[in-house]
């Protein structure tokens, strides 16, 4: 049985994909089955021709099992798809750690997500003009707000304090269709008018990302769609022509 320092190098074959690196690496773990094999507990099979020691088990996977041996934490992408098969390698080697790491991620639960969506439009007196707004032109202007979240996550969106006060008073509305029943959709309108907002007290659009930035959320998606410009007189009466510009911000959080 061959006896190992641990400033040795070894090169090991994993399913025909080879790693070169030190004895110490490897018994970083002394209870696994690669501590036991470089401490002389367990028999090390050796190609005598190459010098490398073969595993016959995924050799692109491994990659993962010894930077665990190296770091001591997981270092897997943000998009990583093969945990399950991960797990069962981290199992053959015996590594508990780098187990139990992997199993909270299997049970980590979906992400906790906020939806923003804003559609904007003017009044039929300066769409019958078909322009939309120009600089410094004195035109109504409207913006219909729909935020999506948890109540309690909402909650702790200062910025958001009174419409949630008007949510409570029965005069925002609670969600429709399948979504979480501690979800709530929060609706209301700001206006503009020769350069006089009207929002609610205390709203504003970039305070709003900011806090909700702070809690914790990343943006995941954002979308912005105009959609074509009415044709005919009738349609300026129809306030499903007259939006202008419709937005959605979708953040999440883990």
């Amino acid at each position: 049985m061959t006896n190992f320092e641990p400033g040795d190098y070894v090169t090991l074959s994993v399913g025909g994909v080879e790693y070169t690196t030190t004895v110490l690496t490897l018994t970083s773990f002394t209870d696994s089955m690669l501590g036991g094999m470089f401490s002389g507990r367990i028999e090390a099979k050796r190609d005598h021709v190459k010098g490398h020691y073969f595993i016959d088990r995924d050799g692109e996977l491994f990659r993962y099992v010894l930077n665990f041996l190296r770091n001591r934490t997981l270092g897997i992408p943000e998009d990583f798809k093969q945990l399950h098969m991960l797990l069962l390698e981290a199992e053959f080697y015996q590594i508990e750690q780098m187990c139990d790491a992997l199993r909270q991620l299997l049970r980590k639960p979906d992400p906790e997500v906020i939806e923003i969506q804003v559609r904007s439009f003017q009044d039929e007196n300066q769409w019958s003009q078909l322009v939309w707004k120009q600089e410094g032109s004195k035109v109504n202007e409207f913006q219909r707000w729909k935020i999506y979240g948890l109540k309690e996550t909402l909650r702790n969106v200062s910025c958001l304090e009174s419409i949630l006060i008007k949510e409570l008073e029965g005069l925002s509305t609670a969600p429709q269709g399948d979504i979480e029943k501690d979800s709530m959709r929060l609706e209301f309108l700001e206006t503009a008018y020769h350069d006089q907002t009207h929002t609610p007290e205390g709203f504003s659009r970039s305070k709003m990302f900011l806090e909700i930035g702070r809690l914790g959320f990343t943006l995941k998606a954002t979308d912005t769609h105009w959609p074509n410009l009415p044709h005919t007189f009738n349609n300026f009466r129809n306030p499903d022509v007259c939006r202008a510009l419709w937005q959605q911000w979708i953040f999440t959080r883990v």
